[in-house]
Formats: C-alpha cells, sequence, structure tokens
C-alpha cells in the first residue's frame, strides 16, 4: 500500500514541481499513522521525488541547478527551523497557510512567467525571503516546499512552468533531507514505513519527468493549475472538517 501511496505521490508530485507529501502525508493520517510518522515518512520519501528523473531533467535542458542550489539555502534554513518547533505549531493554522499557498500557486502557473522578472535587482533577496518561510511551513507539514517553490520560481524567478518543476523538484530534494534529519534525531523516523513510500516515489518522479519533457508549456502550465487547486480544496476540507 505504502509503494502505491509513493508512487501516485511521485507521478504527481513530479509534474506540479512538488516532493509529494501534499499526497503522502494526508493518505497517511488516514490509514492511521500516528502524525509525527506520517511527516517524516513522506519527507524521506520526497528525496524519491526529487531523486527521480533527475537526470532526464537535466539533460533535456529543463533544470537550472545553480538557482535551486543558490535558493535552497533559504528553504533549507527554513526547513531546519520549521522541523525543530513543528510540536508547537497548531495543525489548522498550518493547513490554512498551505490552502493559500497553493490557490496562490495555481494562479500565478495559469498566468506565466512575468517576462522581466529576472531582470529585477531584487528577484534574488526577494525570491530568498520567501522560501525561508516555504521551507519552514513545508517542514511542519511533511512538504518539500514545492507549494512555495513554484510560484517563487514562476512569479519572481521568471521560469516556464516546466523549467519551475524541474527546479523545484531538486529543491525539495534539499529541504526534505534537511527536515528527516531533525526527525530522526528526535526518534520519529519510521523506516518500515519510510522505505516503501521512497521506493514508490522514485518510480513515480521517473515515470513523471519523462511525461513533463513530452508536455507543451500550455498544457503542463494547466495540468499544473489544476493539481494545486485540487490539493487546495482537499485540504480546505481538512481545515473545515
Amino acid at each position: 500500500m505504502a509503494i502505491l501511496v509513493g508512487l501516485l505521490a511521485g507521478i504527481v508530485g513530479s509534474i506540479a514541481g512538488l516532493g509529494g507529501g501534499a499526497i503522502m502525508v494526508p493518505l497517511l493520517i488516514l490509514a492511521g499513522v500516528e502524525p509525527h510518522h506520517a511527516v517524516s515518512a513522506s519527507l524521506f520519501a520526497v528525496l524519491g521525488t526529487s531523486l527521480g528523473g533527475i537526470i532526464h531533467l537535466h539533460k533535456e535542458g529543463l533544470l537550472d541547478t545553480r538557482l535551486a542550489v543558490t535558493l535552497a539555502t533559504a528553504s533549507v534554513t527554513g526547513a531546519v527551523i520549521g522541523a525543530y518547533v513543528a510540536v508547537n505549531i497548531p495543525g489548522r493554522v498550518i493547513v490554512a497557510i498551505v490552502v493559500l499557498v497553493l490557490v496562490a500557486s495555481g494562479i500565478i502557473a495559469l498566468r506565466g512567467p512575468r517576462s522581466a522578472a529576472r531582470q529585477g535587482s531584487h528577484a534574488i533577496p526577494l525570491a530568498w525571503a520567501v522560501l525561508l518561510v516555504g521551507g519552514f511551513v513545508g517542514a511542519l507539514a511533511g512538504k518539500g516546499g514545492g507549494s512555495f517553490n513554484m510560484p517563487v520560481l514562476i512569479g519572481i524567478m521568471g521560469l516556464d512552468s516546466r523549467r519551475a518543476a524541474a527546479t523545484s523538484k531538486l529543491m525539495a530534494g534539499f529541504n526534505a533531507a534537511t527536515a528527516t534529519l531533525v526527525y530522526a534525531m528526535h526518534g520519529m523516523l519510521d523506516l518500515a514505513l519510510a522505505v516503501p513510500l521512497v521506493i514508490g516515489t522514485y518510480t513515480g518522479a521517473t515515470i513523471g519527468s519523462r511525461l513533463i519533457t513530452r508536455m507543451k508549456i500550455e498544457h503542463h502550465k494547466l495540468i499544473v493549475a489544476v493539481i494545486y487547486f485540487v490539493l487546495a480544496g482537499a485540504a480546505t476540507v481538512k481545515l473545515v472538517g
């Protein structure tokens, strides 16, 4: 069952530039997994989403490695802080933030990149500040931070949706690895659950990465937007339920 959950999360997450935690965490909790273990296992599994198909995307010229590493310093810093304070933040507050970010991500994906986004001298500092928060929220919610990465990469840095998804995949891996280490140090990582998940996410991400390269940009950004809106709707149901 865990492998199938990971496979679905890997395919969808890879296409949308997400780590897949938005899919895995709710399903694991519904299956009766303790929330902290669900979050930590999801973060570990995001490594599979990040690495699956990454070489293929690099060969296709869709991966901006330098930008990913630069911005990952912000999200990783936020992830460390978020993982340490996870138990002190009300879950409903985090879910509400995630809903807002998912809706914003879907709207930005539909609008496409700003034509002069890269020319602004404040683009990198602004992106860094936003992703510091993104890493923090991602660690709290068991996500790789993709719901923050995508609007930043498209709306601030000016990448198209396919390049943003590929670059976000790599960034999500940095965030997830950092937060997973913190959870593991506190004895909250269940490898019996996490390993089957990561097998599924790696396989799914490999499939999803090849699908990205076959999509037209217009089709891809529409699919990405739909995924974000559906996830926002599911999170809203969880929030009000």
